[in-house]
């Protein structure tokens, strides 16, 4: 009878055996010895140990002490093992004004390990009384300045309003107006320059004036001025201004309607698109338009409309 084999030859069992009692050592290993040792971690008591190992070589003397990053100076430093070049750039960085507001902020200079800072900042003492007195100075600087550019605006300001005051003087004699302010003008003729001299006139309403009256071609009526979209001081209504103005009907410069183009119809404040349109494809239809009545046949005209742009289309033919 033939005996059987053994299930794990000797080899394979002293090779399982080995990794068991490997596994078991991991095991004991990671229980018992501190975590800092193992994942190489120093402790706060070897932390100056290890800054001193680190820093021998290149700094045989290094002497832990107080100090204050913004006033001291690069012998403390050097005593401290910083490198030359790291120095050299906290030098740079204070003559730009840079400054050290709290002990974190040092941890940020180049080549400074974390394990060197730590062992670094129980040292690292900020006085924080510069930064109070620098803070009361700018705020104190800061208002001179303002003060001074509200002095500047205010002068600028008087010498505008001067430089105004003269340019309507100027304008009044060398234009040769012969107007006064209680004088009156004719609407559809005066330019801006006059209209200023008006009391309740301002620049924005005497352009917005002109501006109005070269889209309709001239004034019919002084009402029209109720139409433009300004503000007018409360003490000078339109009423009041209206009494120093009139106008003159014949400088009407109507629109040919039997030669214009659809886009100067369209200008007019008076005519929508549509009824611009419509009165262009009128006459390309009857060939002539004789008068407004044949206008009135349009569906988008009514009486209003008509009555509005009577003075303001020609019905004539030019050869």
């Amino acid at each position: 009878m033939s005996s059987r084999p053994p299930l794990f030859s000797k080899q394979q069992l002293v090779g399982s055996i080995t990794i068991l009692l490997a596994a078991l050592a991991v095991v004991i290993f990671i229980n018992i010895v501190p975590q800092h040792a193992w994942r190489g971690e120093p402790t706060p008591s070897t932390l100056d140990s290890l800054w001193r190992d680190t820093m021998l070589h290149n700094q045989p003397t290094i002497r832990l002490q107080v100090f204050d990053p913004n006033t001291a100076d690069s012998a403390t430093f050097s005593q401290l093992g910083l490198r030359p070049w790291q120095i050299k750039n906290i030098m740079k960085y204070r003559q730009r004004k840079g400054r050290y507001y709290d002990a974190d902020d040092f941890s940020n200079l180049y080549g400074l390990s974390d394990s060197a800072f730590q062992v670094l900042r129980p040292y690292i003492k900020i006085d924080t009384l510069p930064f109070v007195k620098e803070r009361e100075q700018y705020w104190q600087a800061d208002s001179l300045r303002r003060a001074q550019r509200r002095h500047a605006y205010r002068m600028r300001y008087d010498s505008l309003n001067r430089a105004d005051s003269l340019w309507r003087d100027s304008l009044y004699q060398t234009r040769n107006y012969h107007v006064k302010r209680d004088t009156i003008l004719e609407l559809n003729s005066a330019d801006t320059g006059a209209l200023l001299l008006l009391k309740g006139i301002g620049q924005h309403v005497a352009k917005a004036i002109v501006y109005r009256r070269n889209a309709l071609g001239g004034y019919v009526s002084l009402e029209q001025l109720r139409e433009l979209n300004v503000n007018l001081n409360s003490k000078y209504p339109w009423d009041s201004i209206m009494k120093f103005l009139y106008v003159c009907p014949d400088s009407v410069h109507p629109i040919l309607v039997n030669h214009c183009s659809l886009k100067q119809l369209t200008r007019h404040p008076y005519l929508s698109y549509p009824q611009a349109e419509a009165i262009y494809n009128m006459r390309r239809r009857r060939i002539r338009i004789r008068s407004m009545e044949e206008l009135k046949s349009l569906e988008c005209m009514n009486d209003s409309d008509i009555m509005r742009l009577q003075p303001y289309l020609s019905f004539t033919i030019q050869d």
